[in-house]
C-alpha cells in the first residue's frame, strides 16, 4: 500500500534522519555527576532503547542489574556488545510504566559450555527440563563426575564464599556485647592511669571483664580515650583536669559577654547545648592539654524566629594564589594572624535562648535560661555575624576597601 516506504516518508515526502539512531547493545558512557577528583568521569553501560517520556536513553547497568534513563551519554559505535549472559525474566507482559527486570546468569566454565552444545542436540523434552531447572535453582548444573575424577582429591572449599552478604545479612552481636566492650575500655583507662606496677598486675588478674573481652576490643583499643560526654569525663580519674578546663571555658565566655541569665518568656523555645571534649597529645602520645568547648544546638533553631540569613563569604583559592604570586613578584612579606574565639567577637542580632550548660547557673538561678548576645559556636548565623563584624572594622575603622571580585579581600 505504501510502496515500500515508511509511514514517515509517505506523509512528509522525505526519508527520516537516522544518523543518531544507535545500535542495540552499543557501549554507552554515562557522565558521573558525583565523581571525585581521581575518579572516572564516566561509567560504562549498554544502550537498550529510547525513553518514551523524555529525551533520554535507556541504558542497562550490568553491575546494578537495572535499566535507567540517562541524558548525558556518549556512545562508542565500535563497541557493540550483545552479551549472551543476559536473560529477561519470563512472565506476563509488563504494564505501562513498569520497569523491565533483567537478571544476569553466572558465567559458565568450559565444561558447562560443552554440555550446552551437547544439550542442543538432545530432544526438546530435555531442553524444557533444563530450562525449568535454571529458573528454579538459578545456578549452573555441575556435570556428574566419572570414576577417574572421583579418585582425585577435591580441593578445599572456602566456606566464607557461601555465607550470605549484603544489607541485613551481617551477623548480629549478642545482646550486651557493646556494654562489655565499653566497660572493658573504661577499666583499661583506669588501669593505665595507675603508677604502681604490682597493683596493675593484680587488677589485671582479678578483672575478668578485661580477660574475657571480645575480639572487637582490639579495634576499640586503637581509638582515642577521649570522653564522649561531660558526665563521662567527670567519672574518669582525670576529673580534676576536666573540671579546670570547663571552668576556664565558662569564664572566657562570661568575659566576652556571651550571654545573660534570664527567665524563658512564654512562646519561646530554648535550644540545647553540649560540650565538646578533646585531648591534645604530643608526638609521643603524651597528654599536653585538655580542651572543652561549649557548643549551641543550632539544629533546633527555627528559620525566621532565631535566624534568618546564614550566607557568609569565604575566600576563594584562586584569590589566595593570586595574592601569593603577586607578593612573591613584589618581594612582599606575608603575615598570618589567628583570631582566638573568632565568633565571640560578633554581636548576635536575633534573640536566641539556650539552656545553661553544667556549672553556669547558681543555686538561686535554677530554672533560668541564657539569652545569647554573641555568636556562640554551633549557631547557624555565627559565620555571617563574624563576617559582617570583620567587614565593618576593616572598612569603617581601618579604611580598607572591599574587592568587587572577591568579597573576602580587603585592600588599601
Amino acid at each position: 500500500m505504501l510502496g515500500g516506504k515508511t509511514p514517515y516518508e509517505a506523509k512528509n515526502k522525505k526519508k527520516p534522519h537516522l544518523a543518531d539512531i544507535q545500535e542495540f547493545g552499543v557501549a554507552a558512557y554515562v557522565k558521573d555527576l558525583k565523581a571525585r577528583k581521581l575518579d572516572s568521569r564516566a561509567q560504562l553501560s549498554h544502550f537498550v532503547g529510547y525513553d518514551l517520556e523524555s529525551k533520554g536513553c535507556r541504558t542497562y547497568w550490568p553491575g546494578k542489574r537495572s535499566i535507567m534513563v540517562e541524558r548525558n551519554v556518549v556512545f562508542n559505535k565500535d563497541d557493540v556488545r550483545t552479551p549472551d549472559n543476559l536473560a529477561t525474566i519470563p512472565g506476563d507482559p509488563l504494564a505501562e510504566g513498569e520497569k523491565e527486570k533483567i537478571i544476569q546468569q553466572p558465567k559458565n566454565n568450559a565444561k558447562n559450555t560443552n554440555n550446552q552444545a551437547v544439550s542442543d542436540t538432545q530432544p526438546d523434552s530435555k531442553a524444557v527440563e533444563t530450562h525449568k531447572t535454571f529458573q528454579t535453582s538459578n545456578s549452573v548444573p555441575f556435570p556428574s563426575t566419572d570414576d577417574k575424577t572421583s579418585a582425585v582429591e577435591a580441593e578445599p572449599v572456602d566456606e566464607t564464599q557461601d555465607q550470605p552478604y549484603g544489607r541485613g545479612q551481617r551477623p548480629r552481636k549478642p545482646q550486651g556485647a557493646y556494654r562489655v566492650m565499653n566497660n572493658g575500655l573504661v577499666a583499661a583507662v583506669v588501669i593505665d592511669s595507675l603508677q604502681d606496677v604490682e597493683s596493675v598486675d593484680k587488677n589485671l588478674e582479678d578483672n575478668n571483664e578485661i580477660n574475657n573481652l571480645p575480639p572487637d576490643f582490639a579495634l576499640v583499643g586503637g581509638l582515642s580515650s577521649e570522653p564522649g560526654s561531660l558526665d563521662e569525663a567527670l567519672c574518669r580519674p582525670d576529673v580534676k583536669e576536666w573540671q579546670t578546663v570547663l571552668e576556664y571555658e565558662i569564664n572566657q565566655l562570661e568575659i566576652f559577654g556571651t550571654w545573660v541569665v534570664e527567665d524563658l518568656p512564654k512562646g519561646h523555645m530554648a535550644i540545647p547545648c553540649s560540650e565538646v571534649l578533646k585531648i591534645k597529645r604530643g608526638p609521643n602520645r603524651e597528654i599536653q592539654t585538655y580542651r572543652v568547648r561549649i557548643v549551641a544546638g543550632g539544629h533546633r533553631q527555627v528559620e525566621g524566629v532565631s535566624y534568618s540569613e546564614t550566607f557568609s563569604a569565604a575566600v576563594k583559592m584562586p584569590t589566595i594564589h593570586a595574592v601569593l604570586a603577586n607578593a612573591a613578584q613584589q618581594n612582599w612579606e606575608i603575615e598570618h594572624v589567628d583570631v582566638k574565639s573568632t565568633y565571640l567577637n560578633a554581636p548576635l542580632k536575633e534573640t536566641v535562648y539556650m539552656k545553661a550548660p553544667h556549672g553556669v547557673l547558681k543555686s538561686e538561678q535554677k530554672g533560668k535560661v541564657l539569652r545569647l548576645l554573641k555568636g556562640l559556636y554551633g549557631l547557624k548565623q555565627e559565620g555571617r555575624g563574624w563576617y559582617q563584624e570583620m567587614s565593618r572594622v576593616f572598612i569603617k575603622e581601618f579604611g580598607f576597601k572591599r574587592s568587587a571580585a572577591d568579597h573576602s579581600v580587603f585592600y588599601q
